[in-house]
């Protein structure tokens, strides 16, 4: 499975260059409001690749449910390759890997009243 190169972004650790993006799709059975902040990283290599699904445990900023300013920042993507790798991901392998990397969750200050300064936690 390759990434698509829309919204694609690129990060180089070592040697290596990473390709990663924020995934904008909806998995099945999720709707709107229970969307989870999800990243999927690939080795840019010409080779067979891995997949790398990171769940970061909030919903998108961008939901009307709980607006908050949670980010993911490059140095994030290589913290969760990190720990990806210690946990036994092979980028290198055809296979898909899934890693929880939770994040604090940051309420939006301008976020609409009666929204709660907590995130709805994404569950199965």
């Amino acid at each position: 499975m390759s990434l698509s190169k829309t919204g694609l972004r690129r990060l180089k650790i070592g040697e290596n260059i990473y390709n990663w993006a924020i995934r904008k799709r909806k998995t099945s059975g999720e709707i709107y409001y229970h969307k989870k902040l999800t990243a999927a990283i690939q080795l840019q290599t010409n080779s067979e690749k891995g997949l790398l699904v990171v769940d970061f445990g909030v919903s998108p900023p961008n939901t009307p449910a709980n607006p908050h300013k949670t980010a993911v920042t490059p140095q994030i993507i290589k913290n969760a390759i990190d720990m990806a790798l210690q946990k036994g991901w092979k980028p290198r392998e055809k296979t898909t890997f899934s890693l929880d990397y939770p994040l604090l969750f940051v309420p939006d200050p301008k976020g609409l009243a009666g929204h709660s300064e907590y995130d709805t936690r994404w569950t199965p």
